[in-house]
């Protein structure tokens, strides 16, 4: 299964990038908008990091194999969140603790899915090379 997991954790790799660059490159940007091509990379990255959970749990593959899994993982969630909990602020608008309430999720779940995920899967893929290139686990 090592096999497996070393794949995994190269295509989501480069998924990242895919994600990175339907989000920052307008001509690749035009060519996803409004297509549920957009979604499918967000949806497939987090179905291989859940496989990838999956996979460093079975081998006891370590830390860094587990962290990229988790951020993988969480990605598509936190989107979903952040957009449910920015309109439930704009439909509660006159309530003011739910207004409240999801404003702070609303802005938590932003900053998990835009810098927390991102990062932490960089951070543990480029930590998981780095053990590769030196034969440890």
């Amino acid at each position: 299964m090592k096999n497996y997991s070393d794949s995994i954790s190269w295509i989501l790799f480069l998924l990242l990038f895919l994600i990175l660059a339907q989000i920052f490159i307008p001509f690749i940007k035009n060519f996803f908008e409004g297509s549920f091509l957009f979604l499918t990379s967000f949806i497939a990255f987090s179905f291989l990091g859940g496989i990838l959970v999956i996979f460093s749990l079975k081998e006891k593959a370590g830390k860094f194999l587990f962290l990229a899994g988790i951020s993988a993982l969480f990605l598509f969630p936190a989107v979903l969140f952040h957009n449910f909990f920015y309109g439930l602020a704009v439909i509660g608008e006159n309530i003011f603790l739910l207004k409240f309430l999801a404003k702070i999720l609303d802005v938590f779940f932003f900053f998990v899915a835009v810098f927390g995920c991102p990062l932490l899967f960089l951070v543990s893929s480029v930590g998981r090379m780095y053990c590769l290139i030196k034969g440890r686990q």
